[in-house]
């Protein structure tokens, strides 16, 4: 087969368009990581919380994560543009990190974020705990301590542990609300 000038033209054009097109999808393609830590308060690590990224735009969920065991999250996007980050977890209060523009094939480290524990339902869940095992002790006589912290509940003694009666009539009663 014989190549003639505008043969060669052809194919030094087309072979320039795909050169183009493959350099093109691979840098839109490139992927950035963004990451970051995220803790309360007294500076624990936080597990399993749902850090999604936005666009800043609309709010529109990209993508999501959760944190691991050490408060730590990775989030990999292969899209250029504004995002925020928004932070949820079950006993805090929901945070957002402040709107940032990620370009392609650049990682980014986002600042420790800190949430803070919602109080006030909390102690709603406390106090309902609480007035429960007071009716539940009436005719039971057991001794029973909350700790200090708002995650954790003991008793004084095992023997007479009403962890499984209490959920039952905890289950009970909202039902019966509902």
């Amino acid at each position: 087969m014989k190549i003639n000038q505008n043969n060669m033209k052809l194919i030094v054009l087309l072979a320039g368009l795909t050169a183009f097109t493959v350099s093109g999808l691979a840098q839109s393609q490139q992927k950035s990581i963004i990451s970051g830590k995220v803790q309360d308060a007294t500076n624990k690590s936080i597990q399993t919380v749902t850090v999604s990224l936005l666009k800043a735009a609309d709010s529109s969920l990209v993508k999501a994560a959760l944190t691991d065991a050490t408060g730590n999250y990775e989030i990999a996007v292969t899209k250029s543009g504004k995002f925020l980050v928004r932070y949820e977890s079950l006993g805090y209060e929901k945070k957002y990190a402040a709107a940032f523009e990620v370009e392609a094939g650049k990682d980014y480290s986002l600042p420790v974020a800190v949430l803070k524990i919602e109080v006030k339902k909390l102690q709603d869940v406390k106090k309902k705990i609480e007035d429960y095992l007071k009716e539940y002790n009436k005719d039971k006589g057991y001794s029973y301590i909350f700790s200090g912290s708002p995650d954790l509940m003991y008793f004084k003694d095992t023997v007479y542990n009403i962890t499984g009666d209490m959920l039952k009539g905890l289950n009970e009663m909202y039902k019966k609300k509902k």
